[in-house]
């Protein structure tokens, strides 16, 4: 029979043993945070795709060249439409990150918290080094394409006063010389008397002389081959892109159509000369 030391030490022994199985189950349960709130990067953070910024970039600059191509707004228009439409997507993945940010005091007791990824300051960097890029890469497509094109803003109008030329039934008239950093923008208008449609040759079929003997050509991409005149009076215009300018010395132009020939064939091709467009000094 055990003697009260045996029972004392059974006991004991038990005690300790349930003590550290207490001590162990409580070292398995999850623990609660009891710092603040760890802020965490939240997976997936990383702004809009780079290809959907090029994206809005380029529908921006597509709409800033069309709508230089029927007005003259030059390529700055082109950079600011570029950047604003490449800036849309940033925006609105910023508004959208900052809803999706639970307000102080809303978040759930020991939940953490969602960095943006970034600082403010390298968000800042990161915008100002888009509008910079994309505003010089717009500005230089923009120009190139005008240079190609012979879309150029006009720096200057030189034409002292209108001029017309006429021939047979057919009157045109002298409007405006601009020039551009590589071309000349003839704006004229033609008014037939004859009874049908007449063609005027202004592709191929038209130069500009100064007094100097420079001879100008049209653009063949700026320009139509010909442009039509409707019947019985009706006044029509138009602008014819020479590649080149005049010279900066020159005082006087002379505006030359080899051939307009009406529909009907009512009468031959005649040619056509405006004489004695006085020009203004060249500012440039």
């Amino acid at each position: 029979m055990n003697g009260p030391n045996d029972w004392f030490q059974q006991n004991q022994d038990r005690y300790r043993r349930e003590q550290y199985e207490r001590q162990q189950a409580y070292l398995r349960q999850p623990q609660r945070p009891t710092g603040p709130p760890v802020r965490q990067r939240r997976a997936g953070r990383r702004g809009p795709s780079p290809l959907v910024v090029f994206v809005f970039s380029a529908v921006g600059l597509l709409v800033g060249e069309a709508v230089n191509w029927f007005k003259d707004v030059g390529p700055v228009f082109s950079s600011v439409c570029t950047v604003v439409a490449g800036l849309i997507p940033l925006l609105l993945d910023y508004w959208k990150s900052v809803a999706e940010e639970p307000a102080p005091g809303r978040g759930r007791a020991g939940a953490p918290s969602y960095d943006r990824g970034g600082t403010a300051a390298g968000r800042v960097l990161g915008v100002l080094v888009f509008i910079v890029v994309a505003g010089a890469a717009a500005y230089g497509i923009s120009w190139g394409v005008g240079y190609v094109t012979g879309n150029e803003t006009v720096r200057a109008e030189r034409l002292v006063s209108p001029v017309a030329g006429r021939a047979d039934s057919m009157t045109i008239t002298v409007e405006g010389v601009g020039v551009t950093d590589h071309y000349t923008k003839v704006r004229i208008s033609a008014v037939s008397r004859a009874p049908t449609a007449v063609d005027v040759g202004v592709g191929h079929d038209c130069q500009l002389v100064d007094d100097g003997g420079q001879t100008l050509q049209p653009s063949t991409v700026a320009n139509d081959q010909t442009l039509l005149v409707p019947a019985n009076g009706v006044t029509v215009r138009a602008v014819i892109t020479f590649t080149g300018r005049p010279a900066p010395t020159a005082t006087t132009l002379t505006l030359d159509f080899s051939w307009f020939l009406a529909h009907d064939f009512g009468f031959g091709a005649h040619s056509l000369q405006v004489h004695e467009i006085k020009l203004k000094a060249d500012p440039a």
